[in-house]
């Protein structure tokens, strides 16, 4: 503390030594001294005003001039202040460097999030007694497009590309977008769901899915852990790929706990369908997207570089929303494209109704539209998938067709039909595929497979927003067969894994609820966007000129990308028209179906290999003497995996 007394006009500092005698004067009440007391540390207003100088870059004069008044300190005080606020300043960046230290020697840590939703389509018509058939039985015939089911593909693929062509070309009518089903009503309800909240495990390792696997077990229906003579119901548990496996692992793990509960026989797993998307981009990719190919018009990747899409690259799993985006616009220009080919228009603005002379009525014109447009998928856009030979074995259970004698390798049976039936080789109907394949054009046969490839995807796409399961389920036996032929056989396995599920493995009310459930992306988007509803607010805009807000969730405009891309498509590469000789410098022999070389001999021992693992699952099947009661269940435990990196702060 500096005490000083005023004598005259100055302050007199009194030295240390005299601090005693300065406060006993300054206590006498009889002193008339007076006495100033000044600390610096307690001085708010001086620090303040030096410090401000400071900032200003005063010279030293100046803070010698202010301090005779006491406005502020000296300059040697003013620098150890500014010394004293600096201390430590770095603390916050040593702190991150600890973190990042700390966190590169321990792993990441990955949290699993877990929702519940009720059904909507309960099935609770349907037995739940067992699974619905025998996968031993099963005739391999079951899981190749059958006649009736290339027939449902071609009116959802009419509709399809009747929409497209309406959409662009603004001669065409207005035709229906979406596909209804039957369960359109249920699918327009609000679902219910909870969320379950969030376990720290990972579920890339067993005990930890394990330990996931209990946790949704005790909210299925039935739960009991001490119970062995309770009856858990079975609840679908969805996944994506890789959690698919490892549920599996988990619950095979536990095949020998002592009560069903323990062994987890309440869940039934699936794998959800945005991997099944992803995986079909990458498919599409694989075949029809090559780096060299930017000078041939008509190619996925100069559609790329002419509509600047340069977020696009040749792994579509890393940008898969800009991959999807430019994929449906390369899509609807091709189909547009056919569409300006069916009824020979020279461009989307054309007025001139082609072929037809005179006026027609709009009745006359959509009905024209629907016969082109199923003229235009049934010559261009179904490829032929082959079949199986009548050779023996049709089945895992190596019967004899005429006597229903039983062997154990298929070699004596087929010999047993020769030499017993007179069933030889000669007389068996082998499938030669109906090639539709130019060999001379391959821009034709390019073009033909971008069509082919791109309306199982809009299909399946449209499937899922609606909320229409038996359109999935058509669209997944004609994709297996594609990801087995160019070499995606884990995804392959999947699908055909989920076919058997639906056809034979679970019980009916679990293959009905399986085929008619959604995930919670799909029940927001069907719930929000019925067709009606959606009709209504266009025409409203529209007619009042209101545009929507933009917003992250707003669907892209691509009616000029598309009309532009087709245009081009039609004046420059002309890809439905057949000119012999013509090619893709990147597609030389190109073939318009990869499908006319697949091996249906080894695709037979294909799928009675995988039919003999998929029957030893011993999750698929209710445990001898604890069946299932006639229960009902209006819940599904649905596992979304929600990955994120926690750091701890020191």
């Amino acid at each position: 503390i500096q005490i000083s007394y005023r004598s005259g006009k100055r302050n007199i500092p009194v030295q240390p030594r005299f601090c005693a005698l300065a406060q006993a004067l300054a206590a006498d009440s009889e002193s008339k001294i007076p006495v100033n007391l000044h600390c610096r540390e307690l001085n708010l207003l001086q620090y303040i005003h030096s410090l401000i100088p400071l900032k200003a870059g005063t010279k030293k004069s100046a803070f010698k001039r202010l301090q005779i008044s006491r406005d502020c300190f000296s300059y040697q005080s003013v620098f150890a202040i500014a010394d004293a606020f600096a201390k430590d300043w770095e603390a916050t960046l040593l702190q991150w460097k600890e973190c990042a230290e700390e966190d590169t020697t321990r792993e990441q840590e990955l949290l699993t999030q877990i929702c519940a939703y009720k059904y909507r389509v309960t099935g609770n018509h349907l037995s739940n007694r067992g699974p619905t058939g025998d996968i031993n039985k099963e005739p391999f015939d079951n899981f190749i497009r059958k006649a009736e089911d290339q027939e449902r593909l071609i009116d959802h693929f009419t509709t399809i590309v009747a929409w497209h062509w309406t959409s662009h070309i603004w001669l065409l009518s207005e035709f229906a977008k979406h596909i209804k089903n039957k369960h359109m009503r249920e699918m327009q309800e609000k679902t219910g769901r909870v969320n379950l909240g969030v376990l720290r495990k990972n579920e890339q390792y067993n005990d930890q899915m394990t330990d996931i696997c209990v946790f949704m077990h005790t909210y299925v229906p039935g739960h009991s852990v001490d119970d062995a003579n309770s009856h858990p119901v079975k609840t679908l548990s969805g996944v994506d790929y890789l959690t698919f496996e490892r549920h599996k692992q988990a619950q095979l793990g536990k095949l020998n706990s002592r009560t069903p509960s323990k062994r987890l026989e309440g869940l039934a797993a699936k794998m959800e369908e945005f991997h099944n998307q992803a995986e079909l981009l990458q498919l599409i990719w694989k075949l029809l997207y090559n780096d060299d190919s930017y000078q041939d018009v008509g190619t996925l990747y100069a559609a790329r570089n002419m509509l600047g899409a340069t977020n696009v690259s040749s792994d579509p799993h890393g940008h898969y929303y800009a991959a999807s985006s430019l994929k449906d616009k390369f899509s609807a220009a091709y189909n547009v494209a056919g569409s300006l080919h069916h009824f020979k228009l020279k461009s989307p603005d054309d007025d001139t109704w082609g072929e037809e002379p005179g006026h027609i009525t709009e009745e006359a014109k959509a009905e024209n539209i629907q016969q082109k447009a199923r003229k235009f998928v049934e010559q261009d856009c179904m490829p032929s998938v082959p079949h199986f030979d009548d050779l023996a074995p049709l089945a895992n259970d190596f019967v004899c067709r005429y006597c229903a004698k039983s062997y154990k390798r298929p070699k004596c049976l087929q010999r047993h039909e020769t030499a017993k039936h007179g069933d030889s080789d000669a007389i068996h109907s082998e499938h030669v595929p109906e090639s539709t394949t130019t060999e001379t054009d391959s821009v034709f046969n390019y073009t033909r497979l971008v069509v082919v490839l791109s309306l199982p995807r809009l299909n399946h796409n449209d499937a899922i927003q609606m909320g229409d399961g038996e359109r999935i389920m058509l669209v997944n036996e004609y994709l297996y067969l594609f990801y087995k032929k160019v070499g995606f056989v884990k995804y392959a396995v999947c699908l055909l894994e989920y076919l058997t599920q639906t056809q034979v493995l679970l019980s009916p009310r679990m293959a009905y609820r399986l085929v008619e459930r959604f995930n919670d992306h799909t029940l927001a988007r069907v719930s929000r966007s019925a067709a009606t509803t959606q009709e209504v607010v266009g025409t409203y805009d529209k007619v009042s000129a209101i545009s929507r807000p933009k917003g992250k969730h707003c669907e892209e405009d691509k009616t000029k990308d598309v009309q532009a891309l087709a245009k081009q498509l039609m004046d420059v590469s002309r890809v439905f028209t057949i000119i012999p000789g013509s090619c893709h410098t990147a597609f030389e022999g190109f073939c318009d179906n990869p499908l006319d070389t697949l091996d249906m001999a080894a695709i037979k021992d294909w799928l009675s290999d995988y039919f003999r693992k998929f029957g030893r699952k011993k999750y698929y099947y209710p445990t001898a003497g604890n069946q299932p009661p006639h229960g009902r269940s209006t819940c599904t435990v649905a596992c979304n995996l929600l990955l994120s990196t926690v750091y701890k702060m020191s």
